[in-house]
């Protein structure tokens, strides 16, 4: 968003601020990332922004310098303490988001997803995603239909069910065992 460098009432401080707001809901919005994530986004701007920790790479600034600035923001914006977070974290999130599951069932995609990592299924992460998602709500007292975990995920259904098919061998391996009981998750099926 574009102000008049003239308008009253608008520093240019404010104008950077909602300029960068503008941005960072537009990348967020195109990432499909839920609120918290976007306001979290924002209070590191904010804090980055009123502290003036920022520095530019013009010709003279040397690697160290560069290094010292970027040591600076992470203290003021106490970034050592998020940690990381990965991709497939922030799919897990907004699919889970996308279907309103509770706490205890997306940890356990969560957890299903760290396991598949040792398991060799040659398809599509996003697609293993879905139907990992697929079987947790079915060992939950909040089954989700196929078509709405499809659309939550943007997969179709057919590659839901064909990565569910090569994900059963080894379901009770990924399921985690505080989650359901073994013989609960041999009954999964996929109509």
């Amino acid at each position: 968003m574009q102000f008049p460098s003239g308008r009253p009432g608008v520093s240019t401080s404010d104008r950077v601020l909602l300029q960068g707001f503008d941005i960072i809901e537009s990348i967020a919005n195109s990432l499909g990332l839920v609120q918290p994530i976007k306001d979290r986004a924002k209070e590191i701007f904010k804090k980055i922004e009123e502290q003036k920790t920022c520095t530019s790479a013009v010709h003279g600034v040397t690697k160290k310098e560069i290094n010292k600035a970027v040591q600076s923001i992470k203290r003021h914006v106490e970034l050592e303490d998020m940690g990381t977070t990965n991709a497939s974290e922030l799919l897990v999130r907004r699919f889970c988001s996308n279907l309103g599951m509770k706490n205890h069932a997306v940890k356990a995609v969560h957890e299903a997803v760290e396991k598949i990592q040792d398991v060799d299924i040659r398809r599509n992460p996003k697609s293993m995603l879905a139907a990992i998602i697929y079987t947790i709500t079915q060992l939950s007292d909040e089954k989700k239909p196929l078509r709405d975990i499809s659309v939550a995920a943007d997969v179709a259904e057919g590659t839901i069910k064909k990565s569910f098919k090569d994900m059963s061998p080894h379901v009770s391996r990924l399921v985690p065992k505080w989650y359901a009981r073994e013989e609960d998750i041999r009954k999964i099926c996929i109509s």
